[in-house]
């Protein structure tokens, strides 16, 4: 599932009851196994597995399911405390039930707590005895059930006899109150609905003084005044007039206390928010006070803290739903006046606002009254004559999209202004909406189909979709809303590409959305907006043809500016308008003039890559044109730009434009001076030439054979890796037009070479892609005038291949061999089809590929011709740094060793011989190692044939690997076999004139002397006491007895 895309059910309810049973298991009695259910749960719950995006944002689709995954925990979480279970069982239960309160919130989890008399003495007496061991989950999960419990309405003396819970719950809260953790806000929860009961509400003057002391003696600790204010907004959301004004004056105290904390804390200011309001609202009759409050909340809109200005939104809403009609519209003028601000436009209700200035307003500003109104409307505070007021700031704020730095700013705006509109089409009746309805359906549209931010797109979409459903006055409302569907919209590619496409097939859509996306969206800071919306032009005008003269007359203006973004969006439209009017040779000729215009000195700076890529693809696009000839000069000079560009993706495009305008001009002139020029070109050029020469049209037979020959000296050349890549790239593709059989050949045996490619830089294993390079030319090239000594060959390479590290390159030639194997003998043929469809099974993912080397031994078993592949491929895999890799090699070695060891031995002898590499030798000799190791030898030609091979390659190389290897295969020769004549072998390791060869051998000598105990104490001795790392063997030479 793509990342943008929506969920539209929760469907891990099995994977959950499994971890769950585990979870709940009294037999399991390993605390990990727990854990880890419990982390899985919480992937589960928060993360989705399998592909699937995080489910925290649209966490509601657990809600049908809540009881079921829920009750048994807390059942379970139940009788543990009442039968006093360990701590660690009760703390995997409250952290099971806390990754629900993470996910869902904890006002919803909360209903799931039983909250009966035996629950709130069970809650109470685990309150009591939290101890160190218990984790901050448990403490928080207890504390939250017992905010819920406590509201039972019964009296706690008789349920407690003989107690003073008051005093209880105040010293246990009270504690938490300085923590920084959840414990914080279960325990403000816990007394600030305690103190709401009847019996404990004459302790509720005695804590408010508490609170005012606690913030005047600990003005320096961070957490108790959010503590206290939060306090203090949950007892006034519940409380009534006497309470209330015994309350003013100790909140209007706490206020004053922290109103400097609040200007570096947004929680703070949230409470100060919260509580001036909520005071406010319960004394409403206080006309001066409202007023002042008011005024505050208005600043608060345009707080640079989100929550203080969504908080400041919902309740400047509920103050203004007190006053009367007259008080309510000062309030909304009032919250328009601030859109005014920074903008060209002063009043924020007339048309000309809609398409306003906003490059100097506050991006916080104008979400916080956008909000404000949203909130006004869905609360019925707006009057119906007012609507069409709100209307142009409520567009301006859609569409306010602000590039400051690297990004941009204006998404919390947008998001609000279509929660605005949502909420328009659910409180406003709709006739009162008719005026508007066609201004705001088609500006949703828009922004439903081309914002950049996924959220908006679909907050643009609900909004349609309520606007559709409620009002029954969008044009075309029933069919425009199947395409711009909540789940369609997710994903930014089908919205631009497919339902944008959709809806432009209705003329009042269609009128207004060319014209934005030309002047908003392939303006755009985001390159990928406008590649998409270019794309989005060129499909709308291939079905409506009449708007392309619109559109080329509208983008003709901005060729000749100096700004990338405009001039990358005129220019990506004018290709995909080409590429989709392939036989308009008159708008061809149209953009090819086009391109003069273009400032040819500035496409050379990194910013404007994209527009010399943009460039090239449209000369590839109107090259087909009769007329390409006439504009010849200005393409070459573009195409010559790119060619020696930095970027991959803009030569990639120079070299297609050069091979498209091959076909209509002459270019053999610019093809002779690239092949000459290459040898003294730049690293960038040299990497565009081989390319270029593989697009290019050959009409000249001449000038192909150059530039074959080029390409294959390329090949051999000292080179960039990315050179011989092109290379060989470029060589399949001119080899369809090859007549000659002597160049096939020649082709062929160069790519062969190539898949013995095993170039190493700081990048790691480039020569990766060059054997991936050559393994789909084989592929492409190989036909029925191979030869089947040549067939066998390239098919006992390409398993070797498969058997990379490199994912890539195991697939690659994996579906080579396939598209190869008709062209070889049944015989060998049909075990490779067993190997390649048993392989690709087995290894569909990256984590799996250890398991090719199971299917390699049968292969090596059966077929004769790929034996020596498979060596050279477990050779390099033997000895690569990935542990899984050697290991499973190594078995496989084993497992082929044990039927064939006489084969193996000779086929790695032959081999170490004819590869020169050392990277292939070591490996080599390693498997030889390997099985000297482990296979029981039995036949003393195996000895003498690994000595002499020691003694050929290992002995006298300089290669600290080549003899490192050799020494261990004359150890394991000498004390596992006995096998006299590797003696001297091993002796002369002992003496080699390089301390670290010496050190090693004395090190493994040791080893396995130990192992089969067949050496003396005193040459044991002998061996840890030498000093084998000094540069003199004066005295190891003196003491030859022991060796």
């Amino acid at each position: 599932m793509d990342e943008d895309e929506l969920l539209s059910t929760f469907n891990h309810l099995q994977d959950y009851n499994r971890y769950l049973s585990t979870v709940l298991d009294e037999g399991v009695v390993d605390l990990r196994a727990k854990d880890s259910a419990v982390y899985q749960i919480g992937l589960i719950v928060r993360v989705l597995p399998s592909r699937e995006r995080e489910l925290t944002e649209q966490s509601y689709l657990l809600d049908p399911y809540l009881d079921r995954m829920l009750s048994p925990a807390i059942s379970a979480l139940s009788i543990s405390l009442s039968h006093q279970h360990s701590d660690s069982a009760k703390n995997t239960l409250s952290r099971l039930i806390y990754t629900f309160c993470k996910t869902r919130g904890y006002k919803v989890i909360s209903r799931f707590f039983p909250h009966s008399i035996p629950d709130l003495v069970l809650v109470i007496n685990a309150s009591r005895s939290f101890t160190q061991t218990v984790t901050w989950e448990f403490r928080y999960v207890v504390l939250l059930w017992l905010s819920i419990a406590i509201k039972i309405p019964f009296d706690l003396g008789k349920i407690l006899p003989g107690e003073d819970v008051a005093a209880q719950l105040q010293g246990l809260c009270t504690e938490y109150f300085f923590y920084p953790g959840k414990e914080r806000e279960g325990a403000v929860l816990v007394l600030s609905r305690a103190f709401m009961r009847q019996d404990m509400k004459p302790y509720l003057s005695g804590f408010v003084g508490w609170c005012s002391d606690q913030l005047s003696s600990h003005e320096k600790n961070a957490f108790i005044a959010p503590s206290i204010l939060q306090f203090f907004c949950e007892i006034l959301k519940v409380s009534q007039g006497a309470t209330v004004a015994e309350l003013q004056s100790p909140i209007e105290v706490a206020l004053s206390r922290t109103v400097d904390k609040s200007s570096l804390n947004p929680l703070l200011r949230k409470y100060h928010v919260k509580l001036t309001a909520r005071v406010s609202n319960k004394l409403s009759t206080n006309i001066d006070r409202v007023e002042d409050t008011i005024g505050q909340l208005l600043d608060y809109l345009s707080d640079s803290d989100t929550i203080v200005r969504w908080s400041a939104a919902k309740h400047l809403s509920r103050l203004a739903g007190k006053l009367d009609e007259g008080g309510r519209r000062d309030i909304l003028e009032a919250i328009l006046s601030l859109y005014a601000y920074g903008t060209d436009v002063e009043d924020a209700t007339t048309e000309a606002f809609a398409t306003c200035d906003y490059a100097q307003v506050s991006e916080n500003t104008w979400h916080g009254t956008t909000l404000a109104l949203a909130e006004c409307v869905r609360n019925g505070i707006v009057p119906p004559y007012f609507i069409p007021n709100l209307i142009p700031a409520a567009v301006a704020s859609l569409h306010f999209d602000l590039k400051k730095g690297a990004a941009s700013v204006g998404s919390n705006s947008r998001d609000a202004a279509a929660y605005l509109f949502w909420a328009m089409a659910r409180s406003v009746a709709p006739q009162h909406l008719a005026s508007i309805i066609d201004t705001v359906s088609v500006n949703l549209i828009q922004k439903a189909l081309f914002d950049r931010e996924v959220h908006i797109r679909r907050a643009a979409s609900a909004a349609f979709q309520e606007l559709v459903g409620r009002t029954n006055l969008v044009k075309y409302g029933i069919d425009v809303l199947r395409a711009v569907d909540f789940f369609v919209v997710g994903l930014r590619r089908t919205a631009f590409l497919d339902a944008a496409v959709e809806v432009c097939e209705y003329d009042f859509y269609r009128n207004s959305i060319i014209p934005f996306v030309a002047s908003n969206v392939l303006t755009h800071w985001d390159f990928d907006m406008r590649k998409l919306s270019s794309k989005f032009m060129g499909r709308v005008c291939e079905k409506h043809v009449y708007l392309v003269d619109e559109v080329v007359n509208k983008l003709t203006p901005r060729i000749s500016t100096n700004d990338p973004i405009l001039l990358h969006g005129s220019l990506a439209t004018l290709y995909q308008l080409a590429s989709a009017l392939p036989c308009a040779n008159e708008l061809h000729d149209r953009v090819f003039g086009q391109l003069k215009q273009v400032q040819l000195w500035a496409l050379q700076t990194p910013r404007f890559s994209p527009v010399l890529e943009v460039c090239n693809n449209v000369i590839g696009a109107v090259s087909n044109t009769t007329n390409a000839p006439k504009h010849q000069d200005i393409a070459l000079k573009i195409i010559s730009a790119g060619m020696t560009h930095k970027s991959e993706v803009v030569r990639f495009a120079s070299s297609n434009a050069l091979g498209k305008l091959s076909k209509m001009c002459d270019c053999d002139r610019v093809i002779v001076k690239m092949i000459s020029d290459f040898d003294t070109a730049e690293e960038a050029h040299q990497q565009s030439i081989p390319l270029a020469l593989g697009h290019i049209h050959y009409s000249n037979v001449g000038v192909r054979t150059e530039a074959l020959e080029c390409l294959l000296r390329i090949c051999k050349a000292k080179v960039v890796v990315e050179c011989r890549v092109n290379a060989y790239e470029s060589l399949s593709k001119v080899f369809s037009s090859l007549d000659d059989d002597a160049q096939k050949e020649t082709v062929l045996h160069n790519f062969y070479n190539g898949l013995w490619d095993y170039a190493i830089d700081q990048r790691g294993d480039v020569g990766a892609w060059v054997r991936q390079s050559c393994a789909k030319g084989l592929g492409m090239c190989i036909g029925a005038h191979c030869s089947s000594r040549f067939v066998e060959m390239v098919i006992s390479r390409l398993v070797g291949v498969s058997l990379d590290n490199i994912y890539t390159s195991r697939w690659i030639a994996l579906d080579e061999l396939e598209k190869i194997l008709p062209f070889t003998t049944q015989s060998l043929a049909t075990p490779l089809e067993h190997f390649i469809e048993d392989t690709k099974q087995m290894t569909e993912d990256v984590y799996s590929s250890n398991k090719i080397y199971e299917n390699v031994v049968p292969l090596y078993e059966k077929c004769e011709p790929v034996r020596d592949g498979i060596l050279m491929g477990l050779a390099l895999a033997i000895i690569s740094k990935n542990e899984v890799s050697v290991y499973n090699s190594r078995k496989a070695v084993l497992r082929i060793s044990e039927e064939l060891l006489d084969d193996v031995m000779v086929r790695c002898q032959k081999l170490a011989g004819t590869n020169t590499k050392t990277s292939f030798f070591t490996g080599l000799a390693n498997i030889l190692f390997n099985v000297a190791d482990e296979s029981a030898f039995e036949k003393e030609d195996h000895f003498k044939q690994l000595v002499t091979f020691n003694e050929k390659y290992c002995q006298k190389s300089k290669v600290i690997s080549r003899i490192t290897v050799g020494m261990k295969i004359a150890t394991v020769l000498y004390y596992k076999f006995g096998y006299s004549e590797a003696h001297q072998t091993l002796r002369q390791y002992l003496l080699h004139p390089l301390p670290r060869i010496r050190a090693t051998t004395a090190e493994e000598v040791y080893i396995q002397a130990q192992t089969y105990a067949t050496s003396s104490d005193k040459q044991l001795e002998w061996l840890m006491d030498t000093d084998w790392l000094s540069k003199s063997i004066t005295r190891i030479i003196a003491s030859e007895v022991y060796l």
